[in-house]
């Protein structure tokens, strides 16, 4: 089985940019075989959540486009690329501009290594720190999962679970169950 697919968990300011973000979803799988998974918008505090799962894609194929309509945004994109590995990156959205906060690309043990991501990687306490700020998490649990990439990378072919440890350590759960 294919565990091609993007998990994302978005908080935003307000109701409309999470609506916004759950259309960005949609059309992000309207580019496959659009099978998604979205959960309803939710009230999180003062933020506003709007989560899922889109089979089959990767954040990637919408770029920044993902993003469309979020004014003010904390966002984690959890990417797998199936036998290519998988791409975890942490998003801070200030004035509708995203900037990666923390990045990292884990590839198959053994297999190859796509070069363009292993270089576009933001990793370390400094990067695991800012991402626990962001999600108000423990910056020693963010910190601590840097340790574990390569234990990560084996878990690689079962969904969700190459980025359990991230999403433990944001205090976050997989976006969908069943998947």
């Amino acid at each position: 089985m294919s565990t091609y697919g993007t998990a994302v968990i978005a908080d935003t300011a307000t109701e409309a940019e999470a609506q916004a973000m759950v259309t960005n979803l949609k059309t992000l799988a309207a580019m496959t075989v659009d099978r998604h998974s979205l959960n309803p918008v939710t009230p999180i505090g003062s933020w506003w959540r709007a989560s899922g799962y889109v089979g089959m894609s990767v954040a990637e194929m919408l770029g920044t486009g993902l993003f469309t309509g979020a004014e003010t945004a904390r966002v984690v994109v959890a990417d797998d690329m199936d036998e290519f590995g998988v791409v975890w990156t942490a998003w801070k959205i200030e004035n509708s501009e995203p900037t990666i906060i923390y990045r990292k690309y884990l590839s198959s043990p053994g297999g190859s290594v796509d070069p363009t991501l292993a270089s576009s990687d933001r990793v370390g306490a400094d990067a695991a720190v800012e991402m626990a700020s962001l999600w108000n998490a423990d910056p020693a649990a963010a910190t601590a999962v840097e340790s574990r990439f390569d234990e990560m990378a084996q878990s690689l072919g079962r969904v969700g679970t190459p980025f359990m440890p991230w999403f433990d350590a944001l205090g976050l759960e997989w976006p969908v169950h069943g998947h």
